[in-house]
């Protein structure tokens, strides 16, 4: 899926007041579905600690205008890039209708119950 092809979802869910993020994880979703909690990581050992965040990890977009011009599709290509560092065979177009909070990572949010809105890969 393309920077553009999800930019085009986003436009048309966002009037919802939702907000967005994309999602890798070894676990097989369909549109619809609702997301577990994350666990916190131990940094040191890359082992969870068995502690649920309350939410789902995934990485945010920057500032989107919806105007048309290339910043978007860049926040968008930005994510990808940076979600595609971390572990999965599936990536997820998802959002919280609830919204979230920044997570540690870089472009972290933590979203609660947050929705696959379109299977990325």
């Amino acid at each position: 899926m393309t920077a553009k092809e999800i930019l085009e979802i986003i436009e048309n869910i966002r009037a919802n007041g939702a907000c967005f993020g994309i999602r890798s994880t070894d676990e097989e979703h369909e549109v619809g579905d609702e997301l577990e909690s994350s666990y916190n990581w131990n940094e040191f050992d890359e082992e969870n600690d068995g502690e649920e965040l309350g939410g789902t990890c995934c990485t945010g977009f920057g500032y989107l205008y919806f105007d048309g011009e290339q910043s978007d599709l860049d926040e968008i290509e930005k994510a990808l890039e940076i979600n595609s560092r971390y572990a999965g065979e599936h990536q997820y177009l998802v959002y919280a209708r609830y919204g979230g909070e920044y997570g540690d990572d870089e472009q972290e949010v933590i979203f609660q119950a947050p929705e696959v809105v379109a299977v990325i890969r």
